[in-house]
C-alpha cells in the first residue's frame, strides 16, 4: 500500500509494536505512537499522543478507560498495551508501586502486597492516575488534531475489541482488510 501511494515515509498510527519496529528499521520515524523503549518522549507527551489517537479515531472515554484499566493476566497484573508506552512507570509489586501508593482497588492492592518483589513486569495503574488520565482525556483540546496518513489496526491484539468502535470513515478509507491487519488511508491517498 505504501508503494502504491508513492509515500514510502509516511506518518503512521498503530498500537502494534512489531509495526512500530518495522517502520523505524525502514527509516520511517514519523510515528504517532512510539513504544516507550524507542522514545525519548516525556510521559506527558506519550499521554497526549495516546489521547490524541483515541480522539481522532472517535473512541470514547469508556474505550480509553478500558485501555488504561488494570487487568489480571495469568499470575500477575498486567496491561501489555499500556505497559508498552510506560515501561516501568507503573511497575507494582510488594516492594514498589508508583509514588509508593496504596491507592488501588482492594483486591489489587492485596494481590500486589503478596506478590514477589521480583515481579518486575507486574503492572498496575493507581486509582488517582486512572482518574487523572480520564480527566485529561475529557478536557483534551481537540481543536488542533492532525491526522496520520495511515492507521494500522492489528485485530489480534488484546485491545482489539476497543477498535471495533473506531469511526474514521469521514477522513479515511479502508485500503486493506486482512486476516490480522486492517490498513486505513487518508482519503486523499485513496485510489
Amino acid at each position: 500500500i505504501l508503494k502504491n501511494t508513492g509515500k514510502q515515509k509516511s506518518n503512521i498510527l498503530t498500537f502494534d509494536r512489531k509495526i512500530m519496529t518495522w517502520s523505524i528499521l525502514k527509516g520511517n520515524y514519523d510515528l504517532f505512537l512510539v513504544d516507550g523503549s524507542f522514545s525519548q518522549r516525556s510521559n506527558a507527551e506519550i499521554e497526549n499522543d495516546l489521547i490524541r489517537s483515541f480522539k481522532l479515531m472517535n473512541l470514547s472515554k469508556s474505550d480509553f478507560k478500558n485501555f488504561i484499566s488494570n487487568r489480571k493476566i495469568g499470575f500477575r497484573y498486567n496491561n501489555p498495551e499500556l505497559k508498552m508506552f510506560f515501561w516501568q512507570r507503573y511497575t507494582a509489586n510488594s516492594s514498589y508501586t508508583f509514588n509508593k501508593t496504596k491507592d488501588f482497588e482492594k483486591e489489587i492492592i492485596e494481590f500486589i502486597n503478596q506478590s514477589s518483589p521480583y515481579y518486575l513486569h507486574q503492572f498496575a495503574v493507581p486509582n488517582f492516575e486512572i482518574k487523572r488520565l480520564l480527566d485529561k482525556f475529557v478536557f483534551f483540546d481537540t481543536k488542533i488534531l492532525y491526522f496520520p496518513d495511515y492507521i494500522i489496526i492489528n485485530k489480534n491484539m488484546t485491545l482489539s475489541p476497543i477498535f471495533k468502535n473506531i469511526d474514521i470513515s469521514e477522513k479515511y478509507c479502508l485500503g486493506y482488510k486482512g486476516k490480522s491487519l486492517d490498513i486505513y488511508l487518508l482519503k486523499k491517498l485513496c485510489i
